[in-house]
């Protein structure tokens, strides 16, 4: 059993040899109606389908996250079902206060257990970051000396007033 993580994409958007080896997201440009957020942290398993749901095991090897931050159930529901041989282990984090001054990580690591020997090391562990703080577009700084410094509730009215599209760092 192994994370199934992507892999990174070269210059040119093509897959290269070399794996993702944590996945991130930032609450700050969403609505403040949003409140959480799933990651979706790929699992697949070499070999056999089985007739029966196989649980595989996931412990928390780091990070700084608390039990605040994310929902720690999603460990428990760990299970690639009956004749899958892959699955997604959904990990739902938090929107806190904490969040608007650090970013939180948890990394995960696989571990054996009677349905699942271990895949290959460096694709034993997962690393998820999450934070609510607002970052600057890259093209503040030669704006800076007309907008003044960054903050959210500037960069919030600049997209209230300008069209859809003129922010190059939004899709």
């Amino acid at each position: 059993i192994y994370f199934d993580m992507p892999f990174v994409l070269d210059q040119y958007g093509r897959k290269t040899k070399v794996r993702e080896d944590s996945l991130t997201y930032s609450f700050a440009m969403d609505d403040l109606s949003v409140t959480e957020y799933t990651f979706k942290i790929p699992v697949n398993s070499v070999g056999l389908r089985a007739d029966q749901d196989r649980s595989f095991k996931v412990i928390v090897e780091a990070g700084n996250a608390t039990g605040n931050d994310w929902d720690e159930t999603a460990l428990s529901k760990a299970m690639i079902p009956a004749g899958k041989l892959l699955d997604t282990l959904r990990v739902t984090v938090k929107r806190t206060d904490a969040l608007k001054k650090e970013w939180r990580t948890i990394t995960f690591r696989l571990e054996e257990n009677e349905y699942f020997e271990l895949g290959a090391t460096e694709l034993l562990t997962a690393k998820i970051s999450f934070t609510d703080i607002l970052q600057p577009p890259t093209w503040w700084t030669t704006w800076e000396r007309y907008f003044g410094v960054f903050s959210r509730e500037k960069y919030s009215k600049w997209q209230e007033i300008y069209f859809l599209g003129a922010d190059p760092n939004l899709e």
